[in-house]
């Protein structure tokens, strides 16, 4: 039975993912804004840290926020991260709590360093998703009730190659080149409370086009243990071309189609993403026992240009958004042990972090909050039987993010998730000429 928000209704659903790049949708009424929900894309290690990554030195793991960090990649690196959350939706008037969950495949990628300044990276993930279910009614001429419904549903995803270069000492540049592509699908019906005609209108608009996102990084090593780096992203205004199907129906009360109104099939338009910038820092400390940090500490500054974000049918429905992130790790056994002979809980590396968001999206004038806190470990498999000169490592990495979209105030939904991530990150050496085992 469906539950209602202030004259919402919300159709709860479970996700089952049905392709290999994670179409998991979305359960919020919110993603009927812009294009949809846009989705993290970072990976679950950033994602126990907050998200605050863009000056992190990876070199075991794969860090597409900043292409210019591939140029750190120590080992061939392979990553899987799977994502399932419950989410609370809350409304005070009327009071009624609504419970949802989503569940699916939240990237794939590779990276291999190519040359010991260049490395490069090759991934797809989903980038947003619409689902959601609306009702409303208002009184028209003669006390008749109109009953408006809408519904959406669909989503973009992005298969993406990046590369980056170390240019100088310290410094690295780097691109991303993303293809995006998919369907956004949206319904809307007019009803009449006295079985007057209703009226139907249908649109599917198939949206690709490429998108470029450049990065930045400088490391200053304060010491031989310690350093201290800075990165900078930034990804420009971008057209995607969007072919839309158009259509509207007089139809009868119970659905049933009796006149079309409008068809128009294959008009061109186009879909334009805002410009994004982004600015972080991270202070380490490395050891000699592994080449990544044994402890550090990262912070991030997102600025998200909704204003000069533009739909295909001509809105522009989102606002700026800034997006505050800081995290930390560390790893027991490299930062306070000096014994060779480690318990398995000082190779873990614990994660923390937390985030505050004034998000693109507004509604009646509100614009909506995004918060929350993360948490995050790193469970290391030893690698057995290995031959002379080979390297592998396989981490097991969870994260877990508590958060609150969204307020109780003028009656707005109030969204309070919890998302737990399970990703695998596999390293190897490749092109090892190994001449016995």
């Amino acid at each position: 039975m469906q539950k209602c928000f202030n004259g919402i209704f919300l159709i709860p659903f479970f996700i089952i993912p049905f392709s290999i790049f994670a179409q998991q949708s979305s359960v919020s009424p919110y993603s009927r804004l812009g294009f949809g929900d846009v989705q993290p894309q970072i990976y679950t290690r950033a994602l126990g840290m907050g998200g605050a990554n863009i000056a992190l030195v990876e070199p075991l793991n794969i860090n597409n926020s900043n292409p210019a960090s591939y140029s750190s990649l120590g080992l061939t690196t392979f990553e899987v991260g799977l994502q399932f959350g419950l989410i609370e939706q809350k409304q005070l008037n009327p009071d009624v709590t609504l419970n949802n969950n989503i569940s699916g495949i939240r990237y794939f990628a590779i990276g291999v360093p190519v040359k010991k300044w260049w490395g490069s990276a090759f991934g797809l993930q989903p980038y947003s998703f619409k689902g959601y279910s609306i009702a409303t009614q208002r009184t028209g001429p003669e006390d008749i009730l109109i009953y408006d419904q809408f519904s959406g549903n669909g989503g973009l995803s992005k298969v993406y190659w990046g590369n980056g270069f170390t240019v100088a000492e310290g410094l690295s540049i780097g691109v991303n080149a993303a293809y995006i592509f998919g369907n956004l699908e949206e319904e809307n019906n007019i009803l009449w409370s006295n079985g007057f005609y209703a009226s139907r209108i249908f649109e599917n608009a198939k949206v690709n086009g490429l998108r470029f996102d450049f990065g930045a990084r400088y490391v200053y090593e304060i010491d031989e243990n310690r350093d201290f780096a800075l990165g900078l992203t930034f990804a420009n205004k971008t057209k995607l071309s969007t072919t839309v199907d158009h259509y509207a129906f007089v139809t009868s009360s119970n659905g049933v189609s009796i006149d079309t109104l409008d068809n128009i099939n294959g008009y061109q338009s186009d879909l334009v993403l805002p410009n994004e910038f982004g600015l972080g820092f991270t202070y380490g400390r490395k050891t000699d026992k592994s080449i990544n940090y044994a402890w550090a500490i990262n912070g991030d500054v997102h600025f998200y240009q909704g204003s000069t974000f533009e739909n295909f049918d001509g809105e522009m429905n989102l606002m700026d958004g800034l997006r505050f992130e800081v995290g930390a790790l560390i790893t027991p056994g490299l930062t306070f042990t000096k014994d060779n002979r480690l318990s398995y809980f000082e190779l873990i590396e614990y994660r923390l972090g937390g985030f505050y968001e004034n998000t693109p999206y507004s509604v009646g004038g509100t614009q909506l909050k995004d918060y929350g806190i993360t948490i995050g470990f790193g469970l290391p498999i030893r690698a057995r039987n290995l031959a002379p000169g080979e390297q592998k490592n396989t981490m097991v990495n969870i994260g877990a993010v508590l958060g609150r979209r969204g307020s109780l105030d003028n009656g707005l939904i109030q969204e309070s998730y919890l998302n737990l991530y399970l990703g695998l990150t596999l390293n190897d050496k490749w092109f090892n000429k190994i001449k016995y085992r």
